[in-house]
């Protein structure tokens, strides 16, 4: 199984999340098996959330990531994370919800174009 992944800290919620982007659905479905005891097989999908048998969070992209993809994988990872945390979403409580997506789409984008700029690298070098 061929991919990239790198780790993105939240100190300040104590947690740690997993991203990876792989060749496709087949690859997220391998890699969903590997982290999930009771994984489902997903069909086509773009971009997926999920909770490791180990408490871990990831996020699971493939191919050519649509912006639209990365903020709706990091909603659902971002209210996880928060309702873990004790934090409840309501009108007097979204900043913090505001925050963590922002920071979180900004760790996916920047993994996302080291990953370009290597393969930029490498054809360059090739």
């Amino acid at each position: 199984m061929n991919w990239h992944k790198t780790r993105i800290s939240l100190d300040i919620l104590e947690r740690e999340v997993h991203l990876h982007l792989l060749r496709d659905t087949k690859q997220i479905d391998q890699l969903g098996k590997r982290l999930q005891r009771e994984y489902l097989p997903q069909g086509p999908l773009a971009g997926l959330f999920l909770v490791d048998d180990r408490g871990i969070s990831h996020l699971l992209f493939q191919g050519d990531v649509a912006n639209k993809t990365i903020v709706h994988e990091v909603f659902h990872l971002t209210h996880y994370l928060l309702e873990e945390a004790g934090h409840h979403w309501d009108s007097n409580n979204h900043e913090i919800y505001a925050l963590t997506i922002e920071y979180l789409y900004d760790r996916v984008e920047r993994f996302l174009k080291e990953i370009e700029l290597s393969k930029k690298s490498s054809l360059e070098i090739s």
